[in-house]
């Protein structure tokens, strides 16, 4: 019985290995992941007041802070607030709704922290 169940296990590791082996290598993406900031290739060129302007929407919501432009899209809906409470930013700069969170409360610093995720780049003139 001893040899039944050793043989069954060297098969069952020797077919999980061979299987690991032949199974293809996850494509590579020029978007990022959700809560991840772009990489340079995907990270768009022209920073302006104007390009954040056209990204207006839930589906699309690029957002101006201290002179930063942010890409909240994909944290949207994970804003423990109401997503209305950022909506209404974007395509704007944010920056008096983010230091005050509307109500004259500063977000925390972890909120803070968080913005590095979504950081496209500094805004241009």
């Amino acid at each position: 019985m001893k040899k039944l169940v050793t043989l069954a296990t060297i098969a069952f590791w020797a077919i999980f290995a061979l299987a690991l082996a032949r199974a293809p290598e996850p494509a590579a993406t020029t978007s990022p992941a959700p809560g991840t900031a772009p990489s340079d290739a995907v990270r768009p060129k022209s920073l302006t007041a104007a390009e954040v302007a056209r990204h207006d929407r839930a589906e699309d919501c690029w957002m101006i802070i201290d002179a930063q432009v942010y890409d909240f899209t994909a944290y949207l809906p994970l804003h423990p607030a109401d997503p209305a409470a950022m909506l209404k930013y974007c395509g704007k700069d944010g920056s008096e709704g983010f230091l005050t969170k509307d109500r004259g409360r500063a977000h925390s610093s972890h909120a803070r922290s968080m913005m590095a995720n979504y950081l496209l780049g500094p805004l241009q003139p």
